[in-house]
């Protein structure tokens, strides 16, 4: 059935942001919005909507409702009605205060960046645009083609390996194919994984005693819905996003994240020459093949360049980096990070650059 934030019957639900989730075969809801507040949908894979239904129905029921779609990638497949727009209102509810930002989307509709930011709205709302984005938790935005790669490269079930329904899912919007699946079985069903030992939590909040100690929250408060460590989110909240680094994410200061996920499917070389100028080489090597990104970061975690980002087979890789950024500038002397992700894995390392 796809995504659906709130209900029919409230307007209670408020503020939420999704980002860089596949939205895929789903004959409605891709998403249903029914809520109140602010819905953050940005660097979102919305592939093979159902001919019932809106690409991106958004069906608001009270008077204060604001939508950022931003750099989303939506793409038709074999049972999508390409009639639908990827930003619809349902003018049937209340629609007085119901306002939307669009930009960087791509869309059946919208097929480049020099196309009218309005065309992934359907031509009768697009009274509803804005042109001021609404304010969100922070999280860095990516073009619509670069989130459509890194979505489907991170999507599903990827710890300790993705299983058979999400390999299916991800390869069939790489290959445009049909594919609702009726049940996992279909296509091997889920794997079995085996049992583990559950960390220590002595009250019993969700969050175990050794990263609440290295966070410094109470052993024996149950504080998993207070804020502690985020404004924006519950403690909770912030634990399970630290199981696994997400990149995506700003996180808060001081934040330790709850294991160190060592990859096992790359390894990262270090630099050769470092220091270097006016460029060095960068070997890597996959075990297996996947989409991969290798991309380069200022001390302040600002993107610098994008290096590749590709699909590859297994093997052993090597790119050379002449010290200039996406524009083709030469970058300021200092220490950069270099970053490999692919299959879920990702793993960085430091140089210098001298002038």
């Amino acid at each position: 059935m796809g995504l659906m934030f709130g209900s029919s019957s409230n307007d209670d639900t408020y503020n939420i942001s999704a980002h860089h989730n596949l939205l895929t075969h789903n004959f409605r809801r891709n998403p249903l919005a029914q809520m109140g507040g602010t819905l953050d949908f940005v660097n979102n894979v919305i592939y093979n909507w159902g001919d019932y239904t809106w690409s991106g129905y958004v069906s608001w029921i009270d008077n204060n409702t604001k939508l950022n779609y931003v750099g989303n990638y939506v793409k038709p497949g074999p049972e999508s009605n390409r009639s639908k727009s990827a930003v619809d209102v349902d003018n049937s509810r209340s629609t007085s205060q119901i306002a939307v930002y669009v930009e960087g989307n791509l869309s059946h509709h919208r097929t480049s960046y020099d196309l009218p930011e309005w065309y992934v709205v359907h031509p009768t709302d697009t009274n509803y645009i804005v042109e001021n984005m609404f304010s969100a938790p922070t999280v860095t935005k990516l073009t619509a083609d670069h989130a459509y790669k890194q979505v489907l490269n991170n999507a599903g079930a990827i710890i300790p390996e993705r299983d058979t329904v999400d390999i299916y899912a991800v390869q069939s919007v790489m290959d445009s194919t049909a594919g609702i699946i009726n049940n996992p079985s279909e296509f091997g069903g889920y794997p079995d994984y085996a049992p583990g030992t559950p960390p220590v939590d002595t009250d019993q909040d969700g969050m175990p005693d050794q990263w609440e100690n290295e966070n410094g929250l109470v052993l024996d408060n149950y504080d998993a819905n207070d804020r502690d460590l985020d404004p924006n989110y519950d403690n909770v909240e912030v634990y399970i996003n630290s199981l696994i680094p997400d990149p995506f994410v700003v996180k808060p200061a001081g934040v330790k994240d709850a294991i160190n996920v060592k990859p096992e499917n790359l390894k990262l070389f270090q630099n050769y020459p470092n220091p270097f100028n006016p460029s060095t080489n960068i070997a890597y090597s996959i075990d297996k093949s996947g989409l991969v990104e290798l991309e380069i970061y200022n001390i302040n975690g600002e993107k610098i360049k994008s290096l590749d980002n590709s699909f590859k087979s297994s093997g052993n890789y090597f790119v050379i980096w002449d010290g200039t950024n996406e524009i083709g500038q030469t970058v300021s002397s200092g220490v950069y990070l270099y970053r490999l992700t692919t299959s879920g894995e990702m793993t960085s390392r430091k140089m210098l650059f001298l002038k």
